[in-house]
């Protein structure tokens, strides 16, 4: 699946969301809960105690999180009146921004 058509995706589950009356306040909550859960899900995929499962599993797991993290994070956006060729617009300048400042060997971004 293209990654237009997964994000297409994402914007129709959001209206689901938004039929529900979930608040952005809510949707938020959420967004931090899958933040730390993908946060944890690092440090586990990094080495760190706290897992049972294999370094395969380990990868599922980190990858499952940040999803989960997208998901939500566009859902918000989505809540917001964003449109898809906005979102992508600004991230298309955000990497623009991004690579600027690492051609000029700019450490923290």
């Amino acid at each position: 699946m293209k990654i237009f058509n997964t994000i297409q995706r994402c914007l129709l589950l959001s209206k689901r969301i938004a039929k529900r009356r979930r608040t952005i306040d809510r949707r938020m909550l959420k967004f931090g809960e899958e933040v730390g859960e993908f946060y944890a899900a690092s440090l586990i995929y990094d080495g760190g105690k706290g897992s049972r499962l294999g370094k395969a599993g380990k990868r599922r797991h980190l990858l499952e999180e940040g999803c989960d993290v997208l998901i939500v994070l566009l859902s918000i956006l989505f809540l917001h009146g964003f449109k898809i060729s906005e979102i992508s617009k600004m991230m298309n300048e955000k990497m623009d921004k991004w690579e600027r400042r690492l051609d000029k060997g700019v450490s923290r971004l």
